[in-house]
């Protein structure tokens, strides 16, 4: 079950991160495709930037693997402390 806080959280903060509103994504949009300005140096940034906004241990194997927002919420869910 994906928390709705830390869902909520982690939406704010992309949209903080990229300038730009995201609040119409859905937890099963894809990250590459649906987040315009997403590159995957972007998005290895943004989960650098994500381990200090919302305090979780990231590894940077994972980023590939990471396809969705759901995804991104369950792996920070994990590893969050």
């Amino acid at each position: 079950m994906i928390d709705t806080q830390l869902y909520d959280t982690v939406v704010k903060e992309i949209g903080v991160f990229l300038e730009t509103d995201i609040s119409h994504l859905k937890p099963e949009s894809r990250l590459a495709s649906e987040v315009e300005g997403l590159s995957s140096l972007k998005l290895y940034e943004l989960m650098l930037y994500l381990e200090d906004a919302v305090g979780f241990d990231f590894d940077e194997k994972v980023v590939d693997k990471i396809d969705t927002l759901q995804e991104l919420v369950a792996y920070i869910q994990e590893r969050k402390h």
